[in-house]
């Protein structure tokens, strides 16, 4: 996520300004190259899955490579000189751009081929072992070749005019994977649709026909595209989410209209409103949404990270459940899903 990590991209540009043009005392070169280690030991050994990160965790990484590169302490005295120049840290900086491009796809596609939630330690051995060894071959065959190609280094204007053409192949690509699947969310959406208008055995609906002996169980859409097929409520921005100090009221169906809907609750009753907006816009009714994200309708307070958001979700089931109360509403339909913890109250 380039705009939420942009700026260890912009440290590192700083540094590689600031290294031909700075010198660091020696007496502050070696204690600032091991604290810089340490505070990229420190990730390694502290961070966890719960960490955060992106964000401001990634400031202790970061800011020790930094110095580390900085401290410049090949010559200097007490310095980790030695142990950067050991032979197998010299061969993995070679290779850390490659191990970089390599590490992500098989931490993510590992547990999911193997069938498990997390891997044990020998898997986690070998996984390392094929990273180190694919991003090794990735350089010799790949990066290396590239890079020292006499026919790209020729001339200045000819490596910018190869560098230029890499560039607008790979965007030309991106464009067109994006217009692929533009297209093919399209074609099922069509699909959907056709099969809906013509086909009343498909889903639910096939449940209140007595003609469909089986409902039809072929998928007309993608798990990947259903995971994007969100209500319009996300849209229009319906939710009120942490701290819970909005209070957002979406209206659909005809506003004026005397008969009135309350929907109430958090994403459960979110997916109750495709229908309920069918059926007010057919029959004329004004439909009024009260939304929360995982604050569920209770009037004891419920477990959050801090007591803002604790005290924020029951304020706000406090104000929607008056708002349901007193707004004259015909029906009020409330669903939720109820999964945090109640907080003690003595």
């Amino acid at each position: 996520m380039t705009p939420t990590r942009v700026w260890e991209l912009t440290i590192g540009g700083i540094v590689a300004l600031l290294a031909t043009r700075l010198t660091v005392p020696a007496r502050l070169a070696a204690p600032m190259a091991w604290l810089g280690l340490v505070m990229i030991a420190a990730t390694v050994m502290l961070f966890t899955k719960q960490t955060p990160f992106p964000g401001y965790t990634a400031l202790l990484p970061t800011i020790g490579t930094a110095l580390v590169i900085l401290a410049a302490t090949d010559t200097v005295k007490w310095s980790p000189r030695r142990l950067l120049s050991w032979r197998p840290a010299q061969f993995m900086g070679d290779i850390s751009y490659s191990v970089y491009l390599w590490h992500w796809p098989v931490v993510v596609i590992a547990p999911f081929a193997l069938g498990v939630e997390s891997l044990i330690w020998w898997q986690k051995l070998l996984f390392i072992i094929a990273v180190t060894c694919l991003a090794y071959l990735t350089k010799i065959c790949v990066e290396d070749p590239v890079r020292h190609s006499r026919a790209l280094m020729r001339t200045t204007a000819r490596t910018y005019a190869y560098g230029a053409a890499s560039i607008l192949i790979v965007i030309g690509l991106s464009m067109g994977i994006v217009g692929m699947s533009q297209m093919q969310a399209s074609a099922m959406q069509h699909r959907l649709q056709e099969a809906l208008k013509n086909d009343p055995c498909i889903g639910a609906a096939s449940m209140r026909d007595d003609s469909c002996k089986k409902a039809n169980t072929e998928l007309l859409m993608t798990p990947a595209m259903a995971k994007e097929d969100k209500a319009v409520l996300y849209e229009d921005d319906c939710w009120t989410g942490r701290p819970f100090d909005a209070r957002k009221v979406c209206t659909y169906g005809k506003k004026d209209s005397r008969t009135r809907i309350a929907l109430v609750g958090n994403s459960h009753a979110g997916m109750w409103h495709a229908a309920l907006e069918e059926i007010a816009t057919k029959n004329g009714w004004r439909l009024d949404t009260y939304l929360i994200s995982q604050c569920y309708t209770m009037m004891l307070p419920i477990v959050f990270e801090t007591q803002t958001q604790t005290e924020g979700c029951q304020e706000w089931n406090k104000w929607a459940v008056q708002e349901a109360v007193n707004g004259k509403y015909d029906t009020v339909v409330l669903s939720n899903r109820t999964y945090e913890k109640l907080q003690n109250v003595a």
